[in-house]
């Protein structure tokens, strides 16, 4: 399957000409470089590393993004703090501000507080959470803004991600050679990734006891697709049904993305009638493990699915 869009920056600048297009690509790799940052790079700094005047760039970046550069960087670094926050392995509010480019915890309070109408408290308790009560909300109100200073509609991920096409395959019984992991984090994956010699990883977390699962404590088999000469009975070696499974291929780069694609995988089985066994398991395949801390992955999501009784 080709893969599919989901990250809003991309698709905001594919309309632009290769001139202006070359140039925002420019200014998105400055700013992210310097998300951590105190005090953040000027307006002017980023225009001259683009070669814009500040006042053309400030009205150029608006019009295409749909949200000022100020807004943007702000959103950006409140993407970061809450998912760190969301996680238990995050450091304490303070190390999260000042990992995130805010220069105290009050500075990161007062931010979610105007910003998402939340607290650093609430974020953590969604996170360990096993029904994410609030999660969607939270990151819709993080998401690309569809309309400049538009307030309340539907972030540029949840729209794209309605758009996903998805199809059914048949495979033949499979095994992954892995490792048992609790919870891991993107950085742990990425590692992972780095050292294992497959550029393909595979990552499969078991329907069974996911419902009383929270972000903190769900199982996770990280690995490769077992050869040949692996032996079957192997203890780190797991076996995947053969039969029908929902795919889709997609690029993303945030967690906003990434829940957004399961939200549409939920609703598809729903609109398709179909059902999940509870033996099964969802599967995530990074199509390359390097890529991984570039920030943007193309990711292949399969799950075993039966006709609904």
């Amino acid at each position: 399957m080709q893969a599919q869009n989901l990250i809003p920056e991309l698709a905001l600048i594919e309309k632009l000409s290769p001139h202006w297009r070359s140039r925002f690509e420019r200014a998105l790799e400055y700013l992210f470089d310097r998300l951590e940052q105190i005090p953040p790079p000027s307006w002017d700094d980023v225009a001259a590393h683009c070669a814009i005047s500040p006042h053309h760039f400030h009205r150029i970046f608006h019009s295409v993004f749909n949200e000022p550069p100020g807004q943007y960087l702000a959103r950006m670094r409140l993407q970061e703090s809450v998912y760190l926050l969301l996680s238990n392995d995050g450091g304490s509010v303070t190390e999260v501000a000042h990992a995130t480019g805010f220069s105290s915890s009050q500075a990161l309070a007062k931010a979610l507080r105007r910003e998402l109408g939340t607290n650093a408290k609430t974020i953590r308790k969604i996170g360990n959470d096993p029904k994410l009560e609030g999660l969607s909300e939270l990151l819709e109100r993080l998401g690309h803004p569809d309309v400049a200073g538009k307030d309340g509609g539907e972030s540029l991920e949840v729209q794209m991600a309605k758009q996903l096409v998805f199809e059914i395959h048949t495979f033949p019984e499979r095994q992954v050679k892995g490792q048992l992991m609790q919870a891991p984090s993107w950085e742990q994956l990425s590692e992972l990734g780095l050292r294992q010699s497959s550029r393909e990883m595979v990552m499969l977390t078991n329907f069974e006891g996911f419902d009383s699962a929270t972000l903190n404590d769900f199982e996770m088999t990280v690995g490769v697709w077992a050869d040949e000469s692996t032996p079957i009975n192997h203890s780190s070696v797991t076996t995947l049904i053969a039969g029908d499974y929902l795919c889709c291929n997609v690029s993303i780069d945030s967690e906003i993305a990434y829940f957004a694609v399961w939200e549409e995988l939920d609703r598809h089985l729903v609109q398709q009638d179909l059902d999940v066994p509870e033996d099964g398991c969802s599967i995530e395949i990074i199509q390359d493990s390097s890529s991984m801390l570039s920030g943007i992955s193309v990711v292949t999501f399969q799950i075993l699915v039966i006709p609904a009784s």
